[in-house]
Formats: structure tokens, sequence, C-alpha cells
């Protein structure tokens, strides 16, 4: 067993190395070439590995009766599977009607050279590998379907799902997968409902080419580990985590280049927890539909898709190209939202292309217990009355960078949100309906900075506007250190035109004249708290 053991450790080295090699900028030929020397380093290495290995302990299934000439070798081959707990699949064509790994099985390959394709007229649900039993290697392969002939979409290609059967699965390990031709998900994870989990499930490089339905599906599980996604052809999600009873908990995803991704928790108890994808870039231009197309799949309209999540943390996001929303959070009474999403780059571009309803590139749904925290910020947005980001209701930003011109807004329902620094440009809206909302320095060109807006903070901030600064009835804002429109607003605190007349406010707060005038005052002080309390000038001011 000695050569299984440095088989696991290998594999799980090469996953782990191509995970820390990732690039840090996305949306770039440069990123896209990088993902791409991830596909041909990891590969390599699996070819090394059983240069290194050997294959001597292995039992060749072409010596045990298998064949590659294309009749139906399944028996011969499960039952070189069934009798030896490593055998190894040279490269070529193996045609059969399924194959089923049980526990404790290692299956050595050439790669995506070793060809595992089904036969035709196999009944619905007929899975090409199924997965029954823990600590099972496989290495990599290339599984074909018959996407055109099959009923169901239920053919998946590889296919690891705990039951009352099988009982837990755990520690499985698999090479880089390439699908194609697949009535199905390329590969299919998930619990029951009675209980049986799937737990420690590492794979390498996947891709699908005319996919049905999903490169990767995850309906329940936990500890998994994917180092890269892509693919071209694809009817439904390039990943969808989707779990049906069970939670889904502890995903990490290296790199995702494709068309959509849905992370979607089908109830508050049926959650989503700690998934982490270090690389996520979605166009409609990054795949089409597969060939039949999958109705569902054809309805997509956003780039990323998420409800019931507890925690998403996405080190670079790229969305561009879709008719809603390039990240669309359903929120409905009693579920969970997104409750925590970090991400550390956001850039987007040319979404909402056909949506009149949310005409948002990202629209949160947030409820006040949700937080949203955003590293960088950069997004050009050119189109009247579209939004970079709706309905953010706390977290943080640390900077912004957006073009927006037309009249487009940069925020829309902001509130109890910290941005660190702006840099905008053009002659859009910066925040309307905002709220609480803190901007701690930058610079802004546009037509309006705060439309609709109360209680928020701008601090070191120089704002050059061409229609208003402030919506006005909704000035009260704390201004310091900031230049906005022709006026300089000097000590921190709140500047109005006169006393609040609305608002509740206690005793001795100071909101400042935001046009003293000699003879005037400098302000007024609350003297007696209530809504809006009682309000006295002070500090007069020579005439």
């Amino acid at each position: 067993m000695k050569h299984i053991a440095l088989l696991l450790l290998f594999i799980a080295n090469c996953l782990s190395a191509n995970a820390a090699q990732l690039p840090i900028t996305v949306g770039t030929a440069e990123s896209k070439a990088s993902i791409d020397t991830n596909f041909v380093n990891t590969q390599s290495n699996f070819t090394e590995l059983y240069t290194k290995v050997g294959v001597a302990n292995a039992i060749n299934v072409l010596d045990a009766g298998a064949t590659t000439d294309g009749t139906n070798t399944t028996v011969a081959l499960q039952t070189a599977i069934n009798s030896h707990d490593a055998v190894y699949l040279p490269a070529g064509t193996y045609s059969v009607d399924y194959i089923t790994i049980p526990t404790g099985k290692t299956i050595l390959t050439a790669g995506h050279a070793t060809v595992i394709a089904q036969r035709s007229g196999q009944v619905a649900g007929t899975r090409v590998i199924s997965i029954t039993g823990s600590n099972v290697t496989i290495g990599g392969c290339t599984i074909i379907g018959n996407i055109t002939t099959d009923s169901s979409e239920q053919n998946h290609g590889i296919y690891i799902k705990a039951t009352p059967t099988t009982g837990n699965i755990s520690q499985v390990v698999i090479g880089d997968v390439a699908g194609e031709n697949i009535r199905g998900d390329v590969i299919y994870i998930g619990a029951s409902a009675t209980g049986e989990s799937v737990k420690g499930v590492s794979v390498g490089n996947i891709k699908g080419r005319n996919i049905y339905r999903n490169i990767v599906a995850i309906v329940g599980g936990s500890d998994i580990k994917l180092t890269s996604i892509r693919g071209t052809e694809i009817g439904y999600h390039h990943l969808d985590i989707e779990p049906d009873a069970a939670t889904v908990k502890n995903i990490v995803v290296g790199s995702i280049v494709g068309r959509t991704v849905g992370i979607s928790g089908s109830s508050a108890s049926a959650y989503i927890d700690a998934v982490n994808i270090s690389i996520l870039d979605l166009s409609p231009s990054n795949a089409s539909q597969s060939t039949p197309s999958y109705a569902p799949g054809v309805a997509l309209a956003d780039g990323l898709s998420l409800r019931n999540i507890k925690r998403l943390n996405i080190g670079h996001f790229t969305g561009y190209g879709f008719n809603r929303c390039a990240i669309f959070t359903i929120y409905n009474s009693g579920e969970l939202g997104c409750q925590v999403l970090n991400i550390e780059t956001l850039n987007v571009s040319n979404n909402s292309v056909t949506d009149t309803t949310y005409n948002s590139f990202i629209n949160l749904l947030n409820n006040s217990t949700n937080i949203t925290n955003i590293g960088a910020v950069y997004a050009d947005i050119s189109t009247s009355g579209k939004i970079l980001i709706n309905n953010m209701f706390g977290g943080t930003i640390k900077t912004v960078n957006v073009t927006a011109s037309n009249g487009s807004k940069i925020f829309n329902q902001l509130k109890n949100v910290t941005i660190d620094n702006i840099a905008i440009t053009g002659d859009g809206i910066f925040m309307q309906g905002g709220d609480t909302a803190i901007i701690n320095g930058g610079s802004f060109v546009g037509a309006r900075l705060a439309a609709y807006s109360s209680n928020c903070s701008f601090r070191n901030l120089t704002a050059t506007v061409s229609d208003y600064v402030f919506t006005s009835g909704y000035e009260f804002h704390e201004v310091g250190n900031s230049t906005l429109g022709s006026v300089y607003y000097g000590p921190f605190g709140i500047h109005l035109s006169a006393a609040p007349s609305a608002g509740t406010y206690p005793v001795g707060k100071i909101v400042y004249n935001i046009s003293p005038a000699a003879g005037g005052t400098i302000g007024w002080v609350c003297t007696t708290a209530g809504t809006p309390g009682t309000w006295k000038t002070f500090g007069a001011i020579t005439p």
C-alpha cells in the first residue's frame, strides 16, 4: 500500500501548490493565461507522479481482460477494480455502461489520455463513474457521455453521493477531469437527507465541453477542494452549490472562468457556509449554451446568484456583460440572504444590459444583519439610470475607483457603510438614498454627491458637482476638512442651513451654520432633547 500513500500525498501537494500560485488580477489575458498554465502544470505533475510511483504494483487492466477497441469492457474493467486495491488504466478509450469505485481503491491513469466513454442507450440516471466508498484515489481522466441520445439530466460523469447504503464517504482524491457531451454534471457531490455525509474531497483542474447541466454540482458535503473550473458550452452553472436538505460547508476553489455560478441554499436550515473562491471571472462570453440547450440555463440573467449563505469569501471577482446583475442576492423573509460577503477586488462593467427592474450591476438586497466588505471596486457605468451597487446595508469598502456617466449612480440605498477612499469621475451620482454612511476621503467629480440622503459623514473629501452637493431638505450631514462644491468645511461637525426640523437629538448636540455671515451666528445647540428637540443659536458673529 506504500504507493497509494505516496499517491495521496503527491496529489494533495499538487492541489495545494496550484491554489497557492493563483494570480491576483482577473479579467485579463494575463490572468487567463496563468489559469491555463495551472492546467498544464497540474497535468504534468500527475504524469510525473506515475513515473515516480510506477505502475508495477498496480494491475494493468488490459492484462486483466479490459479492452480499448470500442467493445463493451464494463465487466472486465469492473472485475479488475473489485479484485485489486490498485489498477492502472493506460491511455485509450474504455467503452463502458458504468463503473463503480468502492472503498480503498486507487485508479492510476495516463491523465486525460485515459478516456472513459459511456455507451449509449443507458437508462435515465446512469452515471459513468460512481464512487461509493472512502479512501478512493483516481488519476486524471476524460469522461465522455451521450448528451444527444440520453433523456435524463442525471447521467453524471463522476457521482459521489452518500446514502444509507454507502454510509459516510470521506477522503476522495481525483486528478484533472475533462468532461465531454455529458447529460448531467461532470462531477456531482451530495449528502443524503437521512444524515449520511461526504467529507474531504479534492479534485484537480476540471473542465467541461458541451455539458447539459453543471461542470460541478455540490448539493451536500464539507471540506471540498477544487483547483480550478472552466468550460465551454455549459447548460447551467460552472459551479452550482445548492444543498437540498443538508448544509454545505468549507468549500475551497482556486479559480473559475465561466459564465455563471450559483451558490444558493434552499432554506435558512439548508444553508451554505465558508465558501472561498480565489478567482471568479464570469461573463456570458466565456461559455455558450450546451447542445441541446438546458432551459433553466437559458433563462439565467445573473453572473453570481446568492441565497441562504453564512459566509462567502471571494479574492478577485470580475463580472461583465450580464442581462441583469453580475451579482444578485436573493433575500426572502426568514432566510439568510448572504450574511457575510467579502470580496478583495471587484471589477464590473457593462451589466444590466436588458434589465429594467433592478437596473444594477450588484444587487445585494441585504437586510440589516448582513455585512458586505469589499477591498477595491473598479467599474465603468455609462448607461443612464444604472446603479453600481444597490441595497448595501452594512459593511466596509476600502477604495472606489469608478467612472460614472449619463447620470448613472454609484450607490443606491447605502446604509451603515464606511468607505475609506473614493476616486469618482464623470457626471454621475455618488449616492442616492444613503443613511449613516461614512466617506473618509478622496475626490468626486459628477452631477450630485448625495441625493435624498441623511445622517452621512464626509471627511477629507473634495467634490466638484455640476448639479448640487446635497438634495434640498436633506442637508443633515457631518462634514469635515472637505471642499464640497464651492463650500469649504473646516471644523468637523454637522453643517446645515437652519436648526434641525426632523430627527431625534440629545442635549448638547451642535449643528454648524453651513453659510455663516457677518451679524449671524456660528450655529445651533440642542437645549432640550427630543424630536427634533429645542434648538438655540450660539456664537454671534461680529457685524
